[in-house]
């Protein structure tokens, strides 16, 4: 088991609270939340009474389903932004129901590669000011990009991934992420990035991707060049990598047929018994609000100054 980061329930109150206080500041009284077991954002918004906070659901079921189903949700109840709190396994399932509504994403998972660290007040109070800005304009703004997907096949099922997609020798389908490079057959990534975690810093150890980039990188493991990756904080662990090949926006590659199973973003998702296994890189993910850019367009747009009566 790797000594990952674990927010506890306090610390994710809090920040759900900035969010909110953020979300306030910039004129938002209603608010749409995915419920969960422990009331975190009811919690977080008792000390701000005149901002109305609604489940999309009157409980939750502790399953991926409450994900896509609380994104579906919302997008059919017209939000100009869907804030999530996780860490590319949630962000993925976020971005398969989206549609074209902008992702803002607030590291909370172990591994956090998607989303960037940001303040989460100021990630609500710019999400705030979207929420408020004319639709036709967003599209148009450097701050929104559209991100790029990994669509995978086995068989006849499909699905995607936002980070990486593996095809690892295990058995069974669970949901912990995969440590253990020797288990890996093979995966494609959308970015890689020396020090980063997880598949990404694994492919980054041999080659560098941003994420805006129209390519991405496939990688063979096996007997080649031994490599150094954290695998996850603070599990750092050596690697065989047999090949890295570059690979463009709107290339596939097809392996196999083999037998395993195949990860997306860190989860355990597809079994492969003895079936190609399809990887085809694509730009037409989900809309990401790049914070950071989104403030500056903000303080720009005049969003800060209070005006007076």
């Amino acid at each position: 088991m790797a000594p990952a980061s674990s927010l506890t329930n306090h610390e994710r109150t809090n920040v759900v609270r900035r969010v909110l206080a953020g979300l306030r500041a910039a004129g938002i009284r209603e608010v749409l939340y995915m419920p969960d077991r422990y009331g975190l954002v009811a919690c977080a918004a008792e000390d701000l009474p005149d901002l109305r906070v609604t489940p999309t659901s009157p409980a939750c079921s502790d399953s991926p389903d409450d994900t896509l189903r609380a994104t579906a949700a919302m997008v059919h109840a017209n939000v100009r932004v869907l804030i999530t709190h996780g860490g590319d396994g949630t962000n993925r399932l976020v971005a398969l129901a989206a549609g074209e509504v902008p992702i803002l994403p607030i590291a909370a998972g172990t591994n956090n590669v998607f989303p960037a660290p940001v303040e989460a007040t100021g990630a609500g109070f710019v999400a705030g000011v979207l929420s408020r800005y004319p639709t036709d304009d967003i599209v148009r703004e450097p701050w929104l990009n559209r991100h790029k997907r990994i669509c995978v096949t086995v068989g006849d099922v499909r699905d995607m991934a936002l980070v990486d997609a593996a095809v690892t020798t295990d058995l069974a389908v669970a949901s912990r992420a995969v440590w253990d490079p020797a288990r890996l057959t093979a995966f494609m990534v959308t970015r890689a990035s020396a020090g980063s975690v997880g598949l990404a810093g694994l492919a980054g150890a041999c080659v560098s991707i941003d994420p805006s980039e129209p390519r991405g990188a496939f990688i063979e493991v096996g007997p080649g060049t031994r490599v150094l990756a954290f695998m996850a904080p603070g599990l750092v662990v050596t690697a065989d990598i047999r090949s890295v090949r570059e690979v463009d926006v709107e290339s596939s590659i097809q392996i196999g047929p083999v037998t395993g199973v195949v990860t997306l973003d860190g989860e355990r998702s597809l079994v492969a018994r003895d079936q190609p296994v399809g990887f085809a890189l694509q730009a037409d993910g989900p809309w990401v609000v790049e914070t950071a850019a989104a403030l500056r367009w903000a303080q720009r747009l005049g969003a800060f100054r209070i005006r007076c009566a």
